[in-house]
């Protein structure tokens, strides 16, 4: 399941993260040592990544890593977020 996050201090300062286990859909995710994992930044406006960012996320995640498709607006993070969630309220 995909979990927003809100990101103080960061450019991006939402963030969809997406793993295998709800535990490992957090930020955090990104630092452990010895992860594969994905950070996919999207300007103003846009709430989905290209089919290189969709190819790159699926291969993280199929190897057990995390990924964040970082937005620097909350309506974008929640557009991908209810993509991602099939429209199911989380």
């Amino acid at each position: 399941m995909p979990r927003l996050h809100i990101l103080s201090g960061a450019p991006c300062s939402f963030a969809v993260m997406v793993a295998l286990s709800e535990s490992d859909a957090v930020p955090e995710a990104l630092m452990r040592p010895g992860s594969a994992n994905a950070l996919l930044t999207h300007d103003p406006g846009m709430s989905w990544t290209d089919r290189r960012g969709e190819a790159l996320a699926r291969a993280t995640i199929e190897a057990g890593g995390a990924v964040a498709f970082a937005f620097v607006t909350l309506g974008d993070a929640m557009a991908c977020h209810r993509r991602i969630a099939g429209g199911r309220p989380q």
